[in-house]
């Protein structure tokens, strides 16, 4: 389910514990936090579980996984004498975190490197144009895969098991399965198919199981199995602001990141320039921005903002408390246009 040095899978209630150690390449305290899928409660009806990474790894690879950025271009970090090996972080699922600068906290995910340079997905967004400069500090942490993440299924799973079938089983809403973003940022189900014996997704027959699982990103996960899946995640806890690259139009997941419980109102996805809001004349509730994710209720329901509250639809009292706990996501779904923006989430606790 779980190589012992990558992310584990989190869920809506997760346990931090801080310990004041340090691993391989950080200097933050580090720790673990034990967290679950809930198993289905009854036959045929999924268990969702929104769910995003909070601990940070630093990859195992050749050369510098720390330093000074030389140069920036609009998708490109220079590193001096970094020694990196040929697309050998891509290959790795490493990203890139600057640790200082005007854009401190910023993840971004390396698409392919040289030996000193990373391209990474900036989002359409410039890099140039943000402030990131040469003598800005950086460090490596890993990501994750469908597969490292989940590993393989099984049509008759145990505990902690992703249970799998048939593509007929996955058309049925037989089997668990899981809504991410593909490279493309397009909304996209998965499962595990049990024939090929790997991941797979509607509408394709190859394997998915490379589909990257970014640690400020997250999923929803579809829980069939009438058994948990009960994972432990250890490494560096975040110390700095956490700062996402947010598209004008479509969609993006947001993790919490961070290993305490937020709310709706704390991503601050409101203060975005651009962020649509029925307050706003010609906005709808259709046109408004919104922010998806999992209810109290255990209801999947998208958000939206009338520029002061929260709401949704079937309801008029103020949303902005909904919990996005620890190891909890969601998604936008954005309708406006023009550049990418950075949206910074403060860090929420003091170490």
């Amino acid at each position: 389910m779980k190589k012992t040095n990558l992310f584990a899978v989190l869920a809506l209630a997760a346990t931090p514990a801080f310990l004041h150690a340090q691993t391989t390449n950080f200097s933050d305290p580090v720790g673990y936090v034990t967290t679950t899928i809930a198993a289905s409660t009854a036959s045929g009806v999924a268990k969702i579980t929104p769910f995003s990474p909070v601990m940070l790894e630093a990859p195992s690879v050749v050369g510098a996984t720390s330093g000074s950025i030389s140069a920036v271009t609009s998708n490109t970090i220079t590193i001096g004498s970094a020694g990196w090996t040929t697309n050998a972080l891509s290959a790795g699922q490493a990203y890139l975190q600057l640790t200082s600068g005007n854009q401190n906290g910023l993840i971004l995910r390396v698409v392919s490197n040289t030996a000193d340079t990373a391209t990474v997905d900036s989002v359409g967004l410039d890099l140039s144009t943000t402030g990131i400069a040469a003598n800005d500090t950086f460090n490596l942490v890993v990501g994750e895969t469908l597969l490292s993440f989940f590993g393989a299924g099984s049509a008759t799973p145990t505990e902690n098991v992703v249970l799998g079938g048939t593509s007929s089983q996955f058309s049925s809403r037989a089997v668990d399965f899981v809504v991410a973003l593909d490279t493309t940022r397009q909304l996209r189900t998965y499962y595990f198919d049990t024939t090929a014996n790997q991941w797979r997704r509607s509408g394709s027959s190859s394997d998915q199981g490379n589909i990257p699982i970014p640690p400020f990103s997250g999923l929803l996960y579809y829980r069939l199995a009438n058994t948990p899946i009960t994972l432990s995640q250890s490494g560096s806890v975040p110390t700095r602001p956490l700062r996402y690259i947010i598209p004008a139009s479509g969609s993006v997941f947001l993790g919490r990141f961070f290993p305490q419980d937020g709310s709706l109102a704390s991503y601050g996805l409101t203060n975005l320039p651009g962020w649509n809001n029925t307050s706003q004349a010609g906005v709808t509730t259709t046109l408004a921005d919104k922010f998806v994710t999992v209810d109290s209720t255990g209801q999947v329901r998208p958000f939206y903002s009338n520029g002061t509250n929260w709401l949704r639809s079937g309801s008029s009292s103020a949303q902005n408390a909904t919990a996005i706990p620890a190891g909890g996501a969601g998604y936008t779904i954005r309708t406006g246009s023009g550049a990418p923006q950075i949206l910074t989430i403060p860090l929420p606790y003091t170490l």
